[in-house]
């Protein structure tokens, strides 16, 4: 409604040139954002999805320290514009002792 004559298969396209992000940054809802806006988004919603999830964070072990630890292995998982699926983002983070069958938090 918001986009005339925009089809399914032209949102497909987009978002597999990456001219379009589908992400969650409001949890739980789904959103299309542009590249360009991603940051200011994630970081306008950042303090009420953190609040939301303090007591998964407590319950699991999640601290900054850990936090830190999976964005520079997903960094480096993404380096030079790959695209992954979320199951080989999950082996980019086993591979760096992070995730099930690692030790300590996120297990």
């Amino acid at each position: 409604m918001r986009a005339p004559g925009l089809t399914d298969a032209g949102v497909e396209e987009a978002f597999a040139r990456g001219e379009i992000l589908r992400t969650h940054v409001l949890r739980p809802t789904w959103h299309f954002v542009a590249p360009a806006d991603i940051r200011w988004m994630l970081a306008l919603t950042a303090p009420r999805v953190h609040g939301f999830s303090g007591s998964y964070y407590r319950k699991h072990e999640l601290e900054t320290k850990v936090f830190t630890r999976c964005h520079k292995a997903i960094a480096r998982a993404l380096e030079g514009g790959k695209h992954l699926t979320r199951n080989e983002l999950q082996a980019a983070l086993r591979k760096a002792g992070i995730g099930p069958g690692s030790t300590g938090p996120c297990q």
